[in-house]
């Protein structure tokens, strides 16, 4: 009976396990009474092009939302540095906003981006902050 026990543990265990996984590699996260969920992902594209995408959902039609500040980072010297800044990108009276940028990175450079999302309704707001993976630059 302990035996039994014990493997249906270890079995439930590997399921949390398996289904935490899955939903941290999402990338798309619940956050508040504003916004419903937001998510980016980071892409290396032949040249040396990095490319970021994603998108932040409101819990319903938002006065302002989007992104308020999306800053590219380059890994040098141990650490990571903002080599590209973009800010206030938004729509206006829309439950959803979408966004692409692309930077010219260096071939075998390191970057990721770190990204405030933000959703203003009827005098409320809130902001949410991801840091993407990384990836190489590539040729």
């Amino acid at each position: 009976m302990r035996k039994n026990t014990a493997y249906g543990y270890a079995f439930l265990l590997a399921l949390t396990l398996l289904f935490t996984s899955a939903a941290a590699a999402n990338n798309s996260i619940q956050a508040s009474q504003y916004i419903r969920n937001y998510s980016a992902s980071i892409t290396a594209k032949s040249g040396g092009e990095i490319a970021i995408d994603g998108s932040v959902t409101g819990t319903g039609i938002m006065d302002t939302i989007g992104v308020k500040t999306l800053n590219i980072q380059k890994y040098q010297s141990g650490a990571w540095s903002t080599v590209r800044s973009f800010s206030d990108v938004y729509e206006y009276e829309s439950a959803q906003a979408d966004f692409y940028a692309t930077y010219q990175g260096v071939e075998g450079s390191q970057y990721r981006a770190v990204i405030t999302f933000y959703a203003a309704s009827g005098g409320g707001s809130d902001s949410r902050i991801l840091t993407t993976s990384s990836v190489t630059a590539k040729n």
